[in-house]
């Protein structure tokens, strides 16, 4: 028989209570089947608090709860319900505990009239006075209503005459005798935004982590730095997902209303996105599984990539070293970091009012590279200085400038490390170079 077939009201048909109770469960299905559809992670809570005092006499209280068991019956627990507590075995370890209510079925008696009569019929009977809201002055009536019979089980107390929904996970006890309660495990949610859960504190981590990103990128992303085409493509391309991210997240955060399902969707979407810039593959190698059963083991392994890949601080392909000029044709360039010295390759672009065929000739002839302290001595002297060779092809992560020439210096002898010790390179240029630009850069990520 199926216990949810709609009643077939006819003319003249004799009444029973059978003919309400079907139509009932007829029209609950039929609400079940539609919110399914709508969300298919509908159960859980939306309002869930304990009474973490009774911890310590070794209960587990609800103060107040409100959401759907997986059948699609709601709830709600607050100061108008009964109690709903449970003493907790002394034996009791890593397990669940949450709120249960027998389940619907037509075969067997769904209310219970005095309390303890039956414990698997879902409802208890009360008497309210309802007032008729179409004239109150009719005065209330006294009627018999039902409420839910909501009561806490341990996990392994549920069987199939239940539907169950976990709150809590008891570790045991501590020395006190003490509850001790597993502040990682997440129950089913609906809303947790009013939750408040650490769903919500991984939301707030999210946004933290990302506003850091944002001003760390933007610092080095400075407006005269972009204009001029010396700060890293992939810098901007990265601080453009983060500023989506972030504005999403940020928003999240002023909302009252949000299912773990979306947050879950953009975290592996926003992680997805870093693994371009961040992961050979280009690409997560794994993609996380959604479990509303189990909010912890979804979210704690995002949550620990995501606090990883935005705490990587990625460097810029190339450095721009300034080359200053301290006049009679003397100019001098600093490192800021030896270390390029070691992992980078060194090219200089130069641009003049003059043909490039002949600026690629007569550059290296009339200009000297070397240590600071050597170049005095180089230029007098008439020494050569650090060997520099024209380039047809610059590496690819350094931006295009029309009408340079480009350089590369070769990075051994005697005079350049003194300049790797030292961290200064000087330049003394003779002969006329009109109109003259230069861009000097350290390449990061150089093979040698």
């Amino acid at each position: 028989m199926n216990s949810f077939d709609k009643v077939i009201w006819s003319e003249g048909m004799f009444l029973r209570p059978q003919h309400f109770q079907q139509q009932e469960r007829y029209l609950e299905r039929q609400l079940v089947a539609r919110s399914q559809q709508a969300d298919h992670y509908f159960w859980g809570f939306s309002e869930l608090q304990l009474d973490t005092e009774g911890f310590a006499q070794g209960r587990v209280t609800l103060t107040r709860a409100k959401g759907f068991f997986k059948d699609g019956t709601s709830f709600v627990v607050d100061e108008s319900t009964p109690p709903v507590s449970l003493a907790i075995p002394q034996a009791v370890s890593n397990e669940l505990v949450g709120v249960a209510i027998p389940t619907r079925q037509a075969s067997r008696q769904q209310v219970a009239f005095e309390e303890g009569e039956d414990l698997l019929a879902r409802y208890a009977v009360t008497e309210q006075e309802i007032v008729d809201t179409t004239d109150t002055t009719l005065g209330s009536v006294n009627l018999q209503l039902g409420r839910l019979q909501i009561r806490l089980l341990l996990a392994s107390q549920v069987d199939a005459n239940y539907e169950f929904l976990p709150i809590a996970r008891i570790k045991g006890r501590d020395s006190k005798n003490a509850l001790v309660i597993d502040t990682a495990y997440i129950p089913p949610t609906l809303n947790f935004i009013e939750v408040k859960n650490n769903l919500l504190s991984f939301l707030v981590t999210a946004v933290d982590l990302l506003n850091e990103q944002v001003k760390r990128l933007s610092r080095r992303l400075s407006a005269s730095a972009i204009q001029n085409g010396s700060s890293s493509l992939t810098q901007m391309m990265m601080l453009s997902v983060i500023n989506r991210y972030h504005a999403y997240f940020h928003h999240l955060l002023s909302s009252n209303y949000h299912h773990p399902e979306g947050f879950f969707c953009n975290l592996q979407m926003l992680l997805n996105e870093m693994a371009v810039f961040l992961s050979e593959q280009r690409a997560m190698e794994q993609f996380a599984h959604y479990d509303h059963d189990d909010l912890q083991a979804s979210f704690a392994p995002l949550m620990g990539q995501l606090n990883a890949a935005l705490n990587i601080v990625l460097d810029d392909p190339y450095e721009v070293i300034e080359f200053v000029d301290k006049g009679h044709g003397l100019r001098v360039a600093q490192l800021t970091d030896l270390n390029l010295i070691k992992q980078a390759e060194f090219i200089l672009g130069v641009k003049a009012d003059m043909p490039m065929d002949s600026l690629r000739k007569h550059f290296p002839a009339q200009a000297k590279f070397g240590p600071v302290e050597r170049i005095r001595d180089l230029v007098h002297l008439q020494l050569p200085g650090v060997n520099v060779q024209s380039v047809e092809q610059i590496p690819p992560q350094l931006p295009y400038h029309s009408g340079y020439v480009y350089f590369t210096f070769q990075q051994s002898g005697d005079l350049w490390q003194q300049f790797a010790r030292s961290g200064v390179l000087a330049l003394h240029l003779a002969g006329e170079f009109p109109g003259l630009e230069m861009e000097f850069w350290a390449v990061r990520n150089k093979n040698r």
